[in-house]
């Protein structure tokens, strides 16, 4: 079978690895949208442009390792995050075409430890992120962690296995969650005996000759050629870093070049999975949607797409294929505050521009650009300030504190808003705008946020808030069993704080009709029949509908 494997491997026509000669003007083009990192004093990120299975662009912008002086360059190795989900999946494909597991398959056949639901979650549902379970980081998160704190993979395991129900039953709806793709992991291992870093190694990234490319489950492992994570502070820069060692549902390191192979295998099919990656799903009503096998596909100003994108500790990737076009684009940056996917589109405006229809905004004649108006003073700014729901457990805190305004968006952290307009601030740590918008009595209803081509609603959370002795019913000790953590909730100076775990205390806002809100998410207290205040329910994005019951005192 090896002799059968490598005579036909040769049969295979070679691909140059030569980069090809675009105009000197397109080079130009593409270096304009990467300007801003092309320096030696910032991270930045790493381009490949792929046609027909060639590299016919690849450069770095900024530095791989800003103490050393090292450039990014196209064998620079990155961090890609969630664009790893991929190759995880390929993984499951692999088993599934051996016929040690099908797609179909209950969870619990090979995680016996996840506690079964009313509606059966199987390993298809997992990898369209259709399962409903609730997502580990959120779940490590509001159990009290803060974001660098360590922790391994039986806890991130027992985590999950407390889960008492999931955000909704299997199949009904769609909702990213990266603990499918970390289940999917221990999956594979289950099956093959190896653990998800072997089995990509030897069943993926050495077939296709990927040999900067592994599942990076050890922080201490040396890996040659590899960037630093960095955020800008208002300082300069920071070192982002992690020693979690989950994978698969990120994890991947890898480079341009390397990327180039795996971009090749969709059209050479070499390892077999190419077509299953590329098949979406649909709900259980048979709405369909735009996940298929660890990648999206979609369609980017009318042409079809194939793309994921990938974000942790200081790193941002996006990698998106136009199949029909042959043509793919591979953007990798140690820069938090970097924006891969719209990087990638402008460099797929210069590149596709004969191909491309006009964006809708360019249609319609809309655009996102604020009007003229001078901002409001900071005196005025009380209009804003409250709570804005994006979707249920999803919010933004908005505040104004001397003389600044901030907003704070679950489990993303505070960030100021810099005032560009009547109504519109920019949020400049994602280069966003904050648009506030008005009802014909002239309150501010609802804000939007405005990044790149997307705008998203977010109205106003109606209802006064409590403060004072109000707040005082509300204090106290609430337990969840899912969590195993005590939520402490302390009436001081007017405010009502929350303690949890390692996390620093934080503002609760409640309001009258027994509805709060905090960087955690959003909160609906409950209460017996005589009034008193028994427990919660708590919505936090990815994980819904999280139960707590206060403590006797």
């Amino acid at each position: 079978m090896q002799r059968i494997l490598i005579a036909w491997l040769f049969l295979i026509p070679a691909w140059p690895l030569a980069q090809s000669t675009i105009p000197a003007e397109t080079r130009q083009k593409l270096d304009a949208v990467f300007s801003e990192y092309d320096r030696t004093n910032s991270p930045g990120c790493a381009l490949g442009v792929i046609r027909d299975g060639n590299l016919v662009y690849q450069r770095g912008y900024g530095m791989a390792n800003l103490e050393w002086g090292i450039a990014n360059s196209s064998d620079t190795v990155f961090r890609i995050g969630s664009t790893s989900k991929q190759f995880a999946a390929a993984a499951i494909v692999f088993l599934a075409k051996q016929g040690k597991l099908s797609f179909d398959d209950e969870i619990q056949r090979f995680l016996p430890e996840i506690p079964r639901y009313s509606s059966p979650v199987t390993i298809r549902h997992m990898l369209h992120h259709t399962s409903g379970l609730r997502d580990y980081l959120v779940l490590a998160m509001l159990s009290g962690l803060r974001s660098d704190d360590y922790y391994t993979d039986a806890e991130v395991l027992e985590m999950l296995f407390r889960q008492r129900e999931p955000n909704f039953p299997a199949g009904e709806e769609y909702l990213y969650s990266n603990s499918n793709y970390v289940l999917l992991a221990y999956i594979v291992e289950r099956v093959s005996g190896k653990n998800l870093k072997d089995f990509a190694r030897e069943q993926i990234f050495q077939p296709l000759g990927m040999k900067n490319s592994h599942f990076h489950n050890d922080h201490e492992h040396i890996v040659p050629r590899r960037a630093t994570g960095y955020s800008r502070t208002a300082d300069g820069f920071r070192i982002n870093m992690t020693r979690l060692p989950m994978i698969g549902d990120g994890g991947v390191l890898t480079s341009v070049e390397d990327l180039l192979l795996w971009d090749r295998n969709f059209y050479q099919d070499r390892l077999g999975v190419a077509e299953t990656l590329h098949s979406p799903t649909t709900l259980n009503n048979g709405e369909p949607i735009d996940y298929a096998f660890g990648l999206r596909v979609g369609s980017y100003r009318g042409l079809k797409t194939v793309r994921h994108g990938g974000a942790f500790v200081g790193f941002r990737a996006d990698m998106v294929r136009f199949p029909e076009q042959r043509v793919s684009i591979v953007c990798l940056c140690n820069l938090s505050q970097t924006r891969p996917s719209d990087l990638a589109d402008e460099v797929a405006d210069i590149v596709l521009a004969e191909s491309l229809q006009a964006r809708e905004e360019e249609q319609e004649g809309e655009t996102h650009v604020p009007p003229p108006d001078e901002p409001l003073p900071p005196d005025d700014w009380d209009a804003y300030e409250g709570t804005y729901e994006v979707e249920p457990g999803v919010i933004i805190e908005v505040t104004v504190e001397e003389r600044k305004l901030f907003a704070n968006a679950t489990a993303q952290g505070k960030f100021e808003l810099e005032p560009v307009a009547r109504d519109n601030f920019r949020l400049a740590a994602v280069d966003a705008l904050i648009q506030f918008e008005r009802d014909d009595s002239g309150a501010v209803h609802r804000l939007t946020f405005h990044r790149g081509a997307s705008s998203v609603p977010a109205p106003r959370v109606p209802g006064r808030a409590l403060s004072g002795p109000d707040l005082q019913a509300y204090a106290g000790t609430y337990f969840s069993s899912e969590l195993n953590a005590d939520y402490s909730l302390e009436s001081k100076e007017g405010k009502l704080l929350l303690k949890v775990g390692k996390r620093s205390p934080e503002p609760v806002t409640v309001r009258e009709d027994a509805s709060a809100s905090s960087e955690l998410g959003r909160f609906q207290f409950e209460k017996d029949s005589e009034g008193n205040v028994i427990g919660f329910v708590l919505q936090a994005g990815r994980v819904k509908n999280l139960r707590f019951q206060r403590r006797r005192p």
